[in-house]
């Protein structure tokens, strides 16, 4: 797709320019894994958001807002797969750090309370 085209040609040019643990590179990183997502190469989906995990681990903060939102798009990989429990489990992480670094009114600790509600009523 183009979306694709975009985020890799973007992802090339950081690479040439910053070092390798940038956390700029995992903002295209889960560009390229949200594209692969949606057309169903979930396995490709998944190594772009583990290498983005990785980099964020390496350059934030452990309860930085960036690594929740990373761990909460490999949950919602694992939701569309239908690997509710993995996805629970995933949900759970990133509400942990959201719960660290922002107010409990903040959208993504709302957000990710939702997740976490749709995956438990559909595995009971």
């Amino acid at each position: 797709t183009e979306a694709l085209n975009y985020y890799q040609r973007s992802l090339v040019i950081q690479q040439e320019h910053l070092p390798s643990n940038h956390p700029d590179m995992a903002i295209n990183l889960i560009g390229i894994g949200d594209v692969y997502r949606n057309v169903g190469k979930y396995q490709l989906a998944m190594d772009n958001y583990k290498t983005s995990l990785d980099i964020r681990m390496k350059s934030l903060p452990p309860q930085h807002q960036d690594i929740a939102s990373n761990v909460r798009s490999i949950g919602l990989l694992y939701e569309t797969m239908n690997n509710l429990k993995e996805a629970l489990e995933y949900y759970k992480k990133a509400a942990s750090i959201y719960r660290q670094s922002l107010s409990s009114e903040n959208s993504n600790v709302v957000e990710i309370q939702k997740d976490m509600q749709r995956i438990m009523s559909k595995l009971k």
